[in-house]
């Protein structure tokens, strides 16, 4: 996504990230999901750009893949491989609050 908006992956998505792709999770095997944080007065510009690339946003789909997002109010983001993410430690506290769908992740990040 080449929005000219901050943004920063998250969720699942971040920590798909910061495992350079070795831990995915999804909520089937035909669905993909991507968590994005956006600032909350971007919200609206969001969504009118991923309707016009054809990304879903609502998450009704349950073939393809759709953009589920997050508003905040500030951006904290780390690059990693050129790619904005939350930073490290908020990565770790979302794979320790969530041991059924992370396992071991938290060893997999770089």
């Amino acid at each position: 996504m080449r929005a000219p908006w901050d943004k920063a992956w998250t969720g699942s998505t971040a920590v798909e990230i910061w495992t350079n792709g070795r831990y995915k999770i999804s909520p089937n095997p035909y669905l993909r999901v991507f968590h994005l944080l956006v600032n909350e007065s971007e919200i609206e510009e969001w969504k009118r750009y991923l309707r016009r690339a054809g990304i879903s946003y609502t998450g009704k789909k349950r073939v393809g893949s759709f953009v589920d997002m997050k508003a905040t109010s500030k951006i904290d983001f780390t690059l990693v491989s050129g790619e904005p993410v939350i930073p490290k430690d908020e990565v770790l506290m979302i794979i320790k609050n969530h041991p059924g769908l992370y396992a071991k992740a938290g060893e997999l990040i770089e």
